[in-house]
């Protein structure tokens, strides 16, 4: 590594598609460990966004929109 150089992280994408294929997949966001509520209104995930290396719990509708930080 190059001092000065921000090191390259894996990052995970959560994408959503259609059962039939009928839409095209589309990415909702970055994060791992995805979980639907039971009335599938949100979509709960771990992300690193707000501090890098520490996983906190965030969620997103999955009609997209901004993410939510429930965790920090």
């Amino acid at each position: 590594m190059t001092v000065g150089q921000t090191p390259e992280l894996p990052t995970d994408e959560l994408w959503i598609a259609t059962v039939d294929g009928t839409a095209r997949p589309r990415k909702l966001t970055t994060g791992s460990a995805p979980r639907w509520t039971s009335d599938s209104a949100w979509i709960y995930f771990l992300s690193d966004r707000l501090d890098n290396g520490t996983s906190q719990l965030q969620r997103i509708r999955p009609v997209g929109g901004d993410v939510e930080a429930l965790t920090a």
